[in-house]
């Protein structure tokens, strides 16, 4: 019989899930989509924080889980160009929606500069 890891080993890793890690970063981005709303929204917001392939942030508009969002950065230490993401949780947020999306494929249309 296996034993199993400490307690405090097991919940790091399933706290620790993500693949890079996350930069206290707030950069002005516009959003674009999900391409299968009646009316897509368009909206300029700021990141809360950023990783190579992940993003969290506060959308004055509603998006669910699963939907596609657009991208769009032309900041020094972000460069995105319509990047592709998928929404992976979202959850309101007083009056706006907080959310976490994630690259959907690796891309040449978002280029962060870890510095």
């Amino acid at each position: 019989m296996t034993e199993r890891p400490p307690r405090s080993i097991q919940h790091w890793y399933i706290t620790n899930r993500r693949r890079h890690s996350r930069l206290d970063r707030q950069v002005p981005i516009t959003i674009f989509g999900p391409a299968d709303q009646h009316e897509p929204i368009t909206e300029t917001t700021e990141t809360l924080d950023i990783s190579e392939t992940g993003v969290r942030l506060l959308l004055d508009s509603p998006v669910a889980v699963g939907d596609q969002i657009l991208i769009s950065a032309n900041e020094p230490g972000l460069q995105a160009h319509r990047a592709a993401f998928e929404v992976r949780w979202a959850r309101p947020f007083d009056s706006h929606y907080l959310i976490g999306a994630e690259l959907d494929r690796p891309s040449y249309k978002w280029s962060l500069t870890l510095d």
